[in-house]
């Protein structure tokens, strides 16, 4: 019987919970000081959010500004809701009759918190044409505003909690008010970067660590990023049962007498709940319990990321170089650099400790500053004359990796430079690289062939075997097989290949239709068959057909030569040198190459479904103003002749191309030997050229000092270290990139795009005009030759004087034109900060009306 008698009790117990809320939500929305109170916070959040910090002008479809200002707030109006709560004056005798109901303290306690609760969760509610505007100016995100709500929720109820406490133990309204504002405006502040700075000489940074770890601040902003921890929800909720219970104390100790007699048996009931409270959020805190709500699953680390945390050694180190104090830093990048560290804090605590992380702003004429200098930090400059940085430097031991600067076109793949970046510094051995083709004998390794320095700079940084073409099997542990103008190659050989790709190996293969570096070689043709007789046989078999009878051109791209028989420049559009427009933008090894010139290329074509488990990603593509020439042909004409002639035929080709996943062997109907299960996910990279890697096309070469300088003059090498980069990181190169974090207004954009579509006639028009008149009043003046119309003579006077009126006013028309896309842009600013700042209040007034029709 027992259970069932506490099971009652604790029913009848909810009950009166209930009924107290109830009394309590009676007397508050009845009376019109609550549709004031949730007016008046409304419209100064919004006039705070629109007017002080100008979020029309921010550029950003977030709840950011909001979410600053929503603490401040609360600061204020949150001890006004609470004030009157347990009043002890003779004229309100509402504690008193509360105290004869047939309820205990804490029941009371939680029934007037309760109701406050509903108070906050309608006012957070009518604050939904706020996130109405973004989705109407961008694209926000929906899981960032809902956690932004949540954690503006938990603070706001945490500050009610508080409030409720100080009104218990101080009963006078105003001085409840006042103290509340008080204690609220510490918390509120603390774990700000002010405060950090106020007592930056007082404490350690660890020390620092610590105490913004116990202040509300840290826990919603934390929240407010879109990660939901169960750390930060339980740290508001046990805070929030804290101040309730020293609440329900303070009111039964009131009870039995004047409260400063009885301070002792309150601390006596409260410590244990304070202790136990500390315990179970320390224990919390340990636990890796999250929900990551963001839609580009920013906190979500993948499995190459974890695996890799896990084998990071201790003392490891990145310092983060970041100018946070620089005000007039970019919105976009100030996003960029918050996910940053929010992603290096991730990184830190998954590496359980053995991944320091500092953070280091350099201000300027400071140490920080020459700090950054000296680790290589760069300084990026501003159109306002500033300049600010945000690069890092990762330490282990004595070796030392620095990122100059984190480019934001590379933020789709923070996570994969910072993890691959770390593996860099702490990796003791260099990835083993093998070179397999006729254009680079194996005397090569110790007698370097003049025009392929790429071969040198692979001797550097990587362990290097050149592999006689004639061979029949591939050296042992290698990370990656670099496959270069093989045209004949042994079937043991092949096999050797196809066995080292489906194992998980990463395979880059260069072909070329016509090499103009070795002529020799264009004797040798791949012909793409069933049948596996060379290398593009392999490509085949995976999914991708190798055109090498035609030479790929495009006039877009194309490249200014000179001809030999004029000297003359023309674009020849069989060189062509592709930009970040013409690659694939979701792959890191072409994220950040800018400048890629391929020599007359063949391309590559979708041979027909890919194999089950391979994915085919075009790298690098032509536009669709390409064209193609025979390949005997090509030899016989000259260049004039072959720009005169080229006709873009509307297609666009790839001329570099992987494939990916798991890859089956191409020689699995022949026999045991060969019969290979895909088990690793391989990698594959095909190009449809080879020149692009000899000095000629990818290096400069000057003589300084009588030394021998070489510089790139494009990002072919570039690429080319990219991808050996890539493959050499084995599952790192899983690691998916995200999406885009930042979120401008669209609508403002868009908007200033169709009004300029919309008078650019008009605008045209008018130049055309102003020029026209321009010209004429030139002529007029040299006709007279004189510079000074006062000098002309009258008839000429009065006509320039005429030009000049039309001239004027032409040019104020091109005024007035320019004029109006700002104003049309300004007034749908003026719109939403109006319609932002009026809805709330319209809000409460509908509702307070609602109630009084209701009321009986």
């Amino acid at each position: 019987m027992k259970p069932l008698d506490n099971l009652s009790n604790g029913r009848r117990c909810v009950a009166r919970v209930i009924a107290v809320t109830r009394h309590e939500l009676r007397v508050l929305f009845h009376s019109p000081l609550t549709c004031i109170f949730m007016a008046g916070l409304l419209a100064s959040l919004s006039l705070c959010v629109f007017m002080v910090a100008d979020f029309y002008t921010t550029d950003e479809a977030s709840m950011r500004t909001w979410q600053i200002f929503i603490p401040w707030i609360g600061m204020i109006f949150m001890p006004a809701l609470a004030m009157r709560s347990w009043p002890d004056e003779y004229t309100d005798r509402s504690v008193e009759l509360a105290m004869t109901l047939p309820v205990n303290t804490a029941e009371l306690v939680s029934g007037k918190f309760f109701a406050g609760l509903a108070v906050i969760a309608v006012v957070l509610l009518f604050t939904l044409p706020f996130p109405v505007t973004l989705a109407y100016l961008g694209e926000p995100d929906p899981g960032v505003v809902f956690t932004v709500w949540l954690a503006a929720f938990l603070l706001l109820a945490l500050y009610l909690a508080i409030s409720l406490c100080i009104a218990a133990i101080l009963g006078e309204p105003v001085s409840v008010f006042v103290v509340s504002v008080l204690v609220l405006f510490v918390m509120t502040i603390s774990g700000s970067s002010e405060f950090d700075s106020l007592l930056g000489g007082m404490a350690s940074p660890a020390a620092l660590e610590w105490l913004n770890s116990l202040v509300p601040r840290t826990h919603f902003d934390a929240l407010c990023s879109g990660f939901v921890t169960l750390s930060d929800l339980s740290y508001f909720l046990l805070l929030t049962t804290l101040a309730l219970i020293v609440c329900s104390a303070t009111v039964a100790a009131r009870r039995t007498g004047p409260l400063h007699r009885a301070p002792i048996r309150m601390v006596r009931s409260v410590l244990p709940s304070v202790i136990a409270f500390a315990a179970i959020q320390a224990l919390i805190a340990g636990l890796p319990i999250h929900l990551d709500l963001t839609e580009q699953k920013e906190f979500t680390l993948s499995d190459a990321t974890l695996d890799e945390l896990a084998r990071t050694p201790d003392g490891t180190r990145i310092r983060l170089f970041w100018s946070a104090s620089q005000g007039n830093v970019p919105t976009a990048i100030k996003s960029h650099a918050r996910r940053t560290k929010n992603l290096l804090e991730r990184l830190a605590w998954y590496s359980r400790g053995n991944l320091e992380i500092e953070e280091i702003d350099p201000v300027p004429d400071s140490d920080s500053e020459l700090l950054a200098i000296r680790s290589g930090i760069q300084s990026v400059p501003m159109s306002s004359g500033d300049t600010f940085y945000l690069g890092m430097m990762i330490e282990y031991q004595q070796r030392v990796k620095t990122l100059p600067y984190l480019d934001i076109q590379r933020e789709h793949f923070l996570e994969y430079d910072l993890i691959s970046s770390v593996r860099q510094v702490i990796r003791e051995d260099s990835s083993r690289i093998a070179l397999l083709g006729p254009l680079i004998p194996p005397a090569s390794l110790n007698n370097p062939r003049a025009g392929l320095s790429f071969v040198e700079e692979l001797k550097l940084s990587h362990d290097l075997a050149l592999v006689p073409f004639f061979d029949e099997r591939l050296p042992e542990d290698i990370d990656v097989l670099i496959v270069v103008q093989s045209a004949v190659l042994k079937k043991a050989m092949l096999q050797a290949i196809d066995r080292f790709v489906v194992e998980g190996g990463t395979l880059i293969v260069m072909m070329d239709p016509y090499v103009r570096s070795d002529n020799a070689s264009n004797e040798l043709r791949f012909q793409p068959s069933v049948e596996i007789n060379d290398i593009s046989d392999l490509l085949l078999s995976w999914g991708l057909n190798y055109v090498g009878d035609r030479i790929a051109g495009d006039r877009e791209l194309g490249t200014p030569v000179a001809l030999n028989d004029d000297n003359s420049r023309v674009i020849f559009p069989y060189w062509m040198r592709f930009n970040r427009a013409q690659m694939e933008s979701g792959f890191p090894g072409t994220a950040s190459i800018d400048n890629l010139l391929l020599i007359e290329p063949g391309w590559f074509e979708i041979a027909g479904d890919p194999p089950d488990g391979a994915i085919l990603t075009p790298l690098v593509s032509t536009t669709a103003d390409s064209g193609s020439e025979p390949r005997p042909a090509y030899a016989t004409r000259t260049p004039s002749a072959l720009v005169r002639d080229f006709e873009p035929d509307g297609r666009k080709r790839t001329v570099a191309a992987l494939v990916s996943g798991k890859i089956e062997s191409a020689f699995q109907s022949s026999g045991p030997p060969q019969a290979i299960p895909a088990n690793g996910q391989s990698r594959v990279f095909a190009i449809a050229d080879v020149d692009w890697l000899f000095d000629q096309f990818a290096l400069q070469t000057s003589q300084l000092g009588g030394r021998v300088m070489t510089r790139p003059i494009n990002d072919n090498l570039a690429f080319l270290g990219n991808l050996i980069a890539i493959g050499s990181e084995g599952q790192l190169a899983t690691i998916q990139a995200r999406g885009p974090t930042s979120r401008p207004f669209n609508r403002v954009e868009q908007l200033f795009r169709d009004t300029r579509e919309e008078i650019r006639n008009n605008e045209q028009s008018t130049w055309r005009n102003v020029t026209e008149l321009e010209r004429q009043l030139a002529e007029i003046l040299a006709v007279a030759g004189i510079d000074d119309l006062s000098a002309l003579p009258s008839p000429l006077k009065e006509q320039a004087i005429t030009v000049q009126s039309e001239l004027v006013a032409m040019r104020r028309d091109l005024r007035n034109i320019r004029l109006q896309i700002r104003q049309r842009i300004d007034q749908l600013g003026h719109r939403l900060t109006v319609i932002n700042v009026l809805s709330g209040p319209l809000l409460v007034m509908i509702l307070g009306v609602f109630i009084r029709m209701r009321r009986p």
